[in-house]
């Protein structure tokens, strides 16, 4: 199985960042990964204008490796201003 994760880094999210990648630890520490086990990426998006592959599914084969690579993360801010639909 892939499994995809967004960590969301929009400014109104600061404060919520830690959290963030805890869960996906948690997650992660519970799946078997590896070339015929699960593969895991991330996307790192602070709205339209920010968004960027952290890494790929085929970076990471161990979960502590992929544990470690979040710890490494840095918060990238930016805006996110939705649009409002009438």
């Amino acid at each position: 199985m892939d499994v995809l994760f967004l960590l969301d880094t929009s400014s109104s999210l600061r404060d919520y960042f830690a959290a963030e990648k805890s869960y996906i630890k948690t997650i992660v520490q519970q799946m078997q990964l590896g070339v015929s086990g699960h593969h895991v990426a991330l996307v790192q998006f602070a709205g339209p204008s920010m968004q960027k592959a952290v890494f790929g599914f085929d970076e990471y084969r161990s979960g502590e490796d992929l544990v470690d690579a979040l710890d490494e993360i840095q918060f990238s801010m930016g805006k996110w201003l939705p649009k409002i639909i009438f």
